[in-house]
């Protein structure tokens, strides 16, 4: 009888052993970080190789000067191709209104700072009509009443996703514009804010661009939360309006009356590019120069993917 109750004891002590392993298992799975999907993996390209890439792209280059030739306006288009670094541009060094797609330096440079110990994104911003208050895009001057607070993190994912103006100025107002200026210029840019004017070009935008990725896959706690609300970004047109539903573009749009910008990262399975085109005077409203980007998109993954996509 004893030896009998011996087994039972040992019995429930093995299935107790077990249930608390899972507890610890449960307890670690759910404390440990998460890392983040990237939307695809990064391969290294040669440089020696860029000289012969170039030549790869000269019937694509062809192909968009032709349709922008039958466009009005002024546009400006650079392609980089990110599995061997092969690139092209159309009056891709022309300064042009940058719009709302400036705004990636600002979220990457808040981004950074946060990756180096700099700034916390849980601090918090409290909005003042006074001095944050802008028309156009986004929804805190709507929703937001004088005094209500925001963090960081808040504000960065309204800026991505919402273009939010009055977070644009809060962060602005938080980070300092002559901060994120030389920001920019530390990663390249040539023509950041000329004259105090918010222009770029679609080279430096596509700069920019590609340095928000390469900041994820250093920084991927922070850095993939960024690619993230690009990829989520409420804007459909532009470089996304044409092509397939299955295709992830991290993007940021930029607009003012006849001006239309859209810079991304177009995650083509095993062949993704970031494209950056830049418009103006092109029409009554920005909408013919998003139309035109849509179809510059359309061609430049037709060439990519090898398929047709039906308008």
């Amino acid at each position: 009888m004893r030896k009998k109750q011996f087994f039972s004891d040992q019995s429930s002590a093995f299935w107790y052993a077990v249930a608390g392993l899972l507890v610890i298992l449960l307890v670690l799975t759910v404390r440990l970080p998460r890392a983040r999907q990237p939307y695809y993996q990064p391969r290294p390209f040669s440089r020696t190789s860029l000289p012969q890439t170039q030549l790869n792209y000269t019937d694509l280059k062809k192909t968009v000067q032709e349709y922008i030739q039958t466009q009005p306006g002024v546009f400006g288009v650079y392609f980089w191709d990110l599995t061997t670094g092969g690139h092209f541009g159309i009056n891709e060094k022309e300064p042009l209104p940058a719009a709302s797609s400036i705004k990636i330096p600002v979220a990457l440079y808040l981004y950074q700072q946060a990756a180096e110990k700099k700034i916390s994104l849980d601090e918090k911003m409290a909005y003042n009509p006074d001095t944050d208050w802008s028309g156009g895009a986004g929804t805190i001057r709507w929703n937001a009443a004088p005094g209500q607070t925001f963090t960081l993190r808040e504000l960065a994912q309204k800026l991505i996703r919402e273009s939010d103006n009055v977070a644009w100025k809060m962060l602005y107002r938080r980070l300092g514009k002559d901060n994120i200026a030389a920001f920019m210029k530390e990663l390249g840019g040539k023509t950041v804010f000329p004259g105090g004017e918010n222009y770029s070009t679609a080279e430096d935008l596509a700069l920019y661009t590609r340095a928000a990725l390469e900041f994820a896959h250093r920084n991927p706690d922070v850095g993939w939360i960024f690619i993230d609300d690009l990829v989520h970004s409420i804007y459909k047109d532009g470089l996304p309006a044409y092509l397939p539903a299955d295709i992830k573009v991290g993007h940021k749009v930029g607009a003012l009356p006849a001006v239309a910008n859209d810079v991304g990262i177009v995650f083509l399975p095993n062949r993704p590019y970031v494209l950056s085109v830049m418009t103006k005077d092109v029409g009554a409203s920005e909408d013919p120069g998003f139309l035109a980007i849509g179809e510059i998109s359309r061609l430049v993954y037709v060439d990519r993917s090898g398929k047709a996509k039906k308008r």
